[in-house]
């Protein structure tokens, strides 16, 4: 990997789930987090979870950081799965968040540094409210020039539909983590479809975790985004 990104001629950029505490930190590197309601997040990690092919499980479970039990074999109920989201870690600094990683605690550690010039907070919401004026405050924070002509088109380029549209461009590996490929990987891209499924118990649950880890201001920005009021600064 880093022979692949010390010889990119463009300018280079990483994808990574690390929290922020477990990145590098570089001032002469701009970071972008882009956050989403735990709720939303949760119903996203279940049709994954769901869609995992034996091959993906055997990879989950093999190899030198190969977990101390095996990954988890998806519940029938997904209340189940939940309730083991929302009250049991993974790692010793987690409280909730297995069989991943703490989605709170995550958010958590990058708020905290919220202060930092080089560090820019993005939310899904945001992004399907206004796709264009949210890719322009990137593109300004990257100081990146974009010609007038070309937004549109760039634009469209990056809405969930266009994405899902172009869903082989993603490659064949994705036939080989999930069921249905990357068409099941690109599943909805929708917010809310928890309500439908989560019970007045279930949210209590939530509450007690986010209680445990957020601030209140940072659980009405995970929330909401820009809707709430909050301005991650």
């Amino acid at each position: 990997m880093q022979a692949i990104v010390e010889h990119l001629e463009h300018r280079r950029f990483l994808k990574s789930h690390l929290a922020f505490d477990a990145l590098p930190y570089w001032e002469t590197t701009k970071y972008i987090y882009v956050a989403r309601d735990a709720r939303d997040v949760f119903m996203s990690a279940w049709n994954h979870i769901r869609a995992y092919t034996p091959l993906a499980r055997e990879m989950l479970n093999s190899g030198e950081h190969a977990p101390a039990e095996p990954f988890l074999e998806p519940p029938e109920d997904i209340r189940e799965f939940w309730r083991l989201w929302m009250t049991r870690g993974t790692y010793p600094w987690e409280s909730d968040g297995f069989p991943y990683w703490s989605h709170l605690h995550h958010a958590r550690t990058y708020w905290d540094h919220r202060h930092l010039p080089n560090l820019l907070f993005v939310h899904y919401n945001d992004l399907k409210v206004d796709l264009p004026g949210e890719m322009r405050r990137i593109a300004r924070f990257l100081e990146i020039e974009v010609p007038e002509e070309k937004w549109p088109m760039l634009a469209d380029a990056a809405t969930f539909a266009s994405m899902k549209r172009d869903a082989a461009l993603l490659g064949p590996e994705m036939d080989m983590i999930f069921e249905g490929g990357a068409n099941r990987f690109l599943y909805k891209g929708t917010n809310d479809r928890w309500r439908d499924v989560l019970t007045a118990e279930d949210l209590a649950l939530y509450e007690s975790a986010a209680a445990r880890t957020l601030t209140p201001e940072l659980k009405r920005w995970l929330e909401s985004g820009a809707a709430s009021g909050v301005v991650p600064k």
